[in-house]
């Protein structure tokens, strides 16, 4: 696909009617729902990330490479986003900004009204995924007197992101930390986990990088008020080979989550078909390790996940 058809694609989904400002957010949110963060770059070594971030540099102006490929990195969403914007007669420049660790790259939009506006679409990916409020559309500064949190709701309602009679997806986990608070930490998770509000933000599409963000961020949010315990672990798990042993195209990502209450342990397994959390025991852990699923070891707590699955279902008698 080159970058005209995805424009044309665009422009059938576009809402009529809409001004410079409507165009610019439709296009952020439209982009943003179709790619993801790669996987690879954000759980690689300094060698991995170096490789594709040279290969993404090296790709910035293939446009085959940038509209069909799902799971991208700053250089190469920036860059897409910026010939898609030139299409449709939006002024969008790249912007690089040294983090010390890798050059990072955004957009920056100059509107005729004489705004000018920061678009940092790999950083809001994983609210855009699961229907939040974003945090990288707007000022460049704080001082600048600009896009208003009800400015934005307006835009969104327009071009279709914010439906009628819906939430922000941060507004329904504000009335999920409302629903917990009487729990204790077990029952809170297990409520959670089981919480239709909560799974919606983990659409079947939703990028690995994006779900564990969304995940992270809700334990953070709504299981943080037991000053006595510890968060529930979120532990990364993939696949490289299915369970028949035959090897994947790429390698499938997934999560589980540690919960330590009271001395003892729950582990849940992430379902992406069915979009739930299943609750397992040590021996169906075991069993999904066996038939290829892989844990982690550089998580935090995977250690501990290994070593209790290890002990639970060690059936050797006691000398």
């Amino acid at each position: 696909m080159r970058v005209k058809q995805l424009v044309q694609e665009i422009r059938e989904c576009m809402p009529d009617g809409l001004n410079e400002l409507e165009t610019l957010r439709f296009l952020y949110i439209y982009i943003g729902k179709r790619k993801n963060f790669n996987p690879e770059y954000y759980f690689g070594n300094s060698k991995t990330k170096r490789q594709i971030y040279m290969l993404s540099n090296k790709e910035i102006n293939n446009e085959e490479f940038l509209t069909e490929k799902r799971n991208l990195i700053c250089t190469s969403i920036s860059s897409l986003f910026k010939k898609v914007a030139k299409e449709i007669d939006l002024d969008v420049d790249l912007y690089t900004e040294d983090e010390g660790n890798g050059a990072h790259m955004y957009n920056i939009a100059h509107l005729k009204d004489g705004r000018t506006i920061r678009l940092d679409l790999q950083l809001d990916l994983n609210n855009i995924h699961s229907n939040k409020r974003t945090d990288y559309f707007g000022p460049i500064t704080f001082l600048w007197d600009g896009l208003e949190d009800e400015e934005i709701e307006e835009l969104d309602k327009k071009i279709g992101y914010k439906k009628e009679g819906k939430n922000y997806k941060d507004d329904d986990i504000e009335l999920l930390i409302e629903q917990a608070k009487s729990m204790n930490l077990k029952d809170a998770l297990e409520f959670l986990l089981r919480n239709e509000k909560f799974l919606e933000g983990l659409q079947e599409e939703e990028g690995y990088v994006e779900a564990i963000a969304y995940v992270r961020s809700t334990f953070v949010k709504c299981l943080n008020r037991w000053k006595y315990d510890t968060l529930p672990y979120v532990i990364n798990c993939y696949r490289d080979e299915d369970i028949y042993k035959q090897s994947l195209q790429e390698r499938q990502y997934s999560m589980c989550i540690l919960n330590k209450y009271k001395g003892d342990y729950d582990i849940y397994v992430y379902r992406k078909k069915q979009r739930v959390f299943e609750h397992v025991s040590p021996e169906r852990m075991k069993k999904l390790m066996e038939q290829g699923l892989k844990v982690d070891e550089t998580s935090i707590m995977s250690k501990e996940l290994l070593e209790h699955i290890d002990k639970a279902t060690d059936k050797s008698p006691e000398l």
